[in-house]
């Protein structure tokens, strides 16, 4: 349930606190709750820079119209294991928005001393605090999740008195970084590459993403929340995310690509595959979307999207349809990449849950393969690192929706280092060099927001 305290006009962030230090101490009602005071709008991610809470997280969708700064943990929940979906059963009826994600897969690489162990297999966290603008209005927000009230509100008081609204706008950039280090180096990709098409011109296995790793490292400790300002600002038309566990460790992003959105029993999802680069003017951008169009290769590697999310849906709806225009693949274009999406909606059947609908559609071949056990064995015994939570489904779930979208374009941010991740899909067809520079193109907006493209000119 949610309670909320609107004015004429929003209190001044100097009196925020007090407005609802004095709103929770006359609050005595039991339940899960969601107290909320209009304030003036804000930069979110500069509020987050601000707060000395360690546990942090930010949420932004893709349609801009709904953006969540949250500290504090007022309820966590933690899935025993990567694809322990069904702990998500647990917080649909809360009436409250829990943030948080999954591991790509239960199982890591090669990589031996993987930094993920603090977000463990998935991990789902209902802010003590959240600072949230949706539809153009800004709130601050208290959680109480239904336990001991008198335990939970001198809690909520302790980290209200933490807060900090004495904010600057303005981020400051990153500076002083160095780095590429690639894993695999180019050498090793060329041969995980030249694998993976030997197995599919041999074996049942038909397409597979490969992944790989890219990591810098800077003279300061880096800002989740300056680079995410950065990544902002350089793609739109993405959602974008960050959670941080604890302090100097951070998994952000910005995705382009949805899961699944859900409002009652009506449900959305896409398949998005297939790359190319933007173009740098008009002409050259309407070339190589024609060509990305009428690609042999990419639509081959999309047609496996289209084919799993469509059987996917209609397991999970009583009535699913392609409701892409005249049911035909479009492009959605991004700042630095193009890709091939059909969009799909449906009407999910009675019983099934947002844990089914997950289980259902993670992971489609856009970031596993097809068939689906055949390539996630692949990618676990290939790729030289632990994926972590890179291209696992991270979002949202609480009351009657839940939205989640695939964690690509993303990041892992510990201490003074940063690894980004990106994949590409291999199908027939497919060249190692080509899929390498769609890597790089992939990250292209981290590159920018971490200043490497001045670095490589100074380095030059």
């Amino acid at each position: 349930m949610s309670t909320g305290m609107r004015t004429d006009h929003a209190a001044d962030l100097s009196r925020v606190a007090g407005v609802m230090k004095e709103k929770l101490r006359q609050f005595d009602s039991g339940g899960p709750v969601r107290l909320e005071i209009g304030v003036p709008d804000l930069n979110l991610l500069a509020w987050l820079e601000r707060q000395v809470l360690p546990q942090k997280v930010y949420w932004s969708n893709r349609d801009r119209d709904l953006a969540v700064a949250g500290v504090g943990i007022a309820d966590s929940v933690e899935p025993a294991a990567a694809r322990d979906f069904g702990a998500l059963e647990s917080l649909a009826d809360t009436g409250l928005r829990y943030f948080g994600g999954f591991r790509f897969a239960g199982t890591a690489a090669a990589d031996t001393d993987s930094p993920w162990g603090a977000f463990g297999p998935g991990r789902f966290v209902l802010p003590r605090f959240e600072v949230c603008r949706h539809n153009g209005e800004t709130v601050l927000a208290c959680n109480l999740a239904g336990g001991d009230l008198a335990v939970e509100k001198e809690e909520a008081l302790s980290v209200l008195a933490q807060l900090n609204f004495d904010i600057e706008q303005k981020l400051e950039p990153v500076s002083g970084l160095h780095g590429p280090e690639h894993l695999p180096e180019q050498s090793g990709w060329r041969r995980m590459v030249a694998d993976a098409l030997d197995r599919i011109g041999h074996t049942f296995l038909k397409k597979v993403v490969l992944a790989r790793r890219t990591s810098y490292h800077s003279e300061g400790a880096l800002s989740p929340w300056v680079i995410l300002a950065g990544l902002e600002a350089r793609s739109h038309g993405c959602y974008h995310f960050a959670v941080q566990p604890e302090p100097g460790l951070a998994f952000v992003g910005a995705s382009p690509e949805r899961l699944y959105s859900r409002r009652g029993d009506s449900i959305k999802t896409e398949a998005l595959a297939g790359t190319r680069p933007r173009g740098g003017d008009k002409e050259s951008d309407r070339k190589l979307a024609e060509e990305l169009l009428s690609c042999v290769k990419e639509s081959a590697e999309h047609r496996f999207v289209v084919d799993f999310v469509r059987d996917a849906l209609e397991s999970l709806c009583v009535s699913a349809k392609n409701t892409s225009v005249s049911g035909r693949t479009q492009l959605i274009k991004l700042a630095r990449v193009q890709h091939l999406v059909d969009y799909f909606e449906g009407q999910v059947a009675d019983g099934v849950s947002d844990a089914d609908i997950v289980e259902a559609l993670h992971p489609t071949p856009a970031v596993g393969g097809d068939p689906r056990e055949d390539a996630m064995d692949f990618i676990a015994r290939s790729e030289p690192f632990d994926r972590g939570w890179y291209a696992g489904p991270v979002g949202w779930i609480g009351g009657d929706a839940a939205e989640f979208a695939v964690a690509i374009r993303s990041g892992l941010i510990r201490g003074r280092h940063i690894d980004l991740f990106s994949g590409a899909g291999i199908v027939e067809g497919s060249r190692p060099e080509a899929e390498w520079h769609e890597t790089e193109s992939k990250i292209e907006n981290f590159k920018s927001s971490l200043g490497i493209e001045k670095l490589w000119a100074t380095q030059g």
